[in-house]
């Protein structure tokens, strides 16, 4: 092979490899941008807040801080617990008491027990951080603005949220949200006594 040829081989399979190398680099420069343009996103772009439906409280610890009992306990499960803040989540079967005559041929959840499972919730918030609550009872004393939007029938999964509007010592009122599948079924606003449970008296010794 000639000079002139051993040259013009050498250019080519140069030109070859670096075609390769330009297109490697090219490809890395690429991604590096998108990691840039992604870093930079990550941190100026606000973070999503991500909830889950896992229990902070299941049924067995609000069983241990509320006196209710079935078929009345109308709150299975706590999702979001703050200082001034509360989620409960209430799962709505066909089997529900109520339903069996409210109504027969259309079962639809009374307004009133939604209500009160929004103040279960409430009591909820109220009675965990007291140490002593065995001793406590939480009364409801007042409902303002209660509105029913939509009916909650059976399968549906009721969302109460609840957050504390004034609190005083013995005394909390809170506004509570219900919602299915995030549309507002009712809101009300609900304030609750705390007060001593009565003491029971004594049995007497048998004779």
């Amino acid at each position: 092979m000639s000079l002139s040829q051993l040259t013009l081989s050498l250019l080519l399979h140069c030109g070859v490899l670096g075609q390769r190398l330009f297109d490697l680099l090219k490809a890395l420069l690429r991604r590096h941008r998108q990691y840039l343009l992604l870093d930079y996103l990550t941190r100026k772009a606000p973070r999503a807040i991500i909830t889950t439906s896992m229990a902070i409280l299941d049924i067995n610890q609000i069983r241990e801080i509320l006196p209710h009992r079935y078929p009345f306990l109308l709150v299975d499960r706590i999702v979001e617990l703050e200082a001034e803040r509360i989620v409960g989540i209430k799962n709505v079967t066909v089997n529900e008491p109520f339903f069996m005559g409210h109504f027969p041929d259309f079962p639809v959840m009374p307004g009133v027990l939604i209500v009160e499972a929004m103040a279960q919730t409430a009591g909820v918030l109220v009675l965990k951080s007291i140490p002593d609550r065995d001793k406590k009872l939480v009364f409801l004393v007042a409902i303002e603005n209660a509105r029913f939007r939509k009916p909650v029938v059976p399968g549906d999964t009721l969302r109460l949220e609840m957050t504390v509007v004034k609190r005083r010592s013995n005394v909390a009122k809170m506004a509570g949200r219900a919602t299915v599948d995030g549309v507002l079924v009712a809101e009300a606003e609900v304030m609750c006594k705390l007060e001593d449970k009565p003491e029971t008296p004594a049995a007497e010794p048998a004779p």
